[in-house]
């Protein structure tokens, strides 16, 4: 339950954060009216479905292998799993500039889950 509590919560609210500071540095008026709403809609609606997905992976790798290592897979399924979802649920029309930081969100959001959700939940496996 942790594990998806972390993964559920944390996770799409730092995508949100870096979304926000991507968009900042690159310019774009944050406080017109709908800016902040799509932002929050591609963190929120895709971030969290692909955060729950890779808390999956996560809780299936935390009984098998050490928190190091997990850390180091976890980006990968992160990223995959954000470019699955970017094709299958968000706008068609993305620049592949903007599919690769949302893949590369992904990837930060979701080491950071796994280093946050440590503990090890074998008994969640059985």
């Amino acid at each position: 339950m942790k594990r998806l509590l972390i993964c559920g919560l944390v996770g799409p609210t730092i995508g949100f954060l870096l979304a926000v500071l991507t968009a900042a540095d690159l310019g774009v008026r944050l406080w017109d009216g709908t800016v902040l709403a799509v932002l929050f809609i591609y963190a929120f609606a895709a971030g969290f479905v692909a955060t729950v997905l890779t808390n999956c992976v996560d809780g299936h790798l935390a009984s098998r292998t050490s928190l190091s290592r997990r850390i180091m897979l976890m980006p990968a399924a992160g990223c995959f799993l954000s470019v699955v979802i970017r094709f299958a649920f968000l706008d068609h029309k993305l620049s592949i500039d903007t599919v690769m930081i949302f893949a590369l969100y992904g990837m930060i959001v979701v080491a950071f889950c796994s280093a946050l959700a440590r503990k090890d939940v074998s008994w969640s496996l059985k």
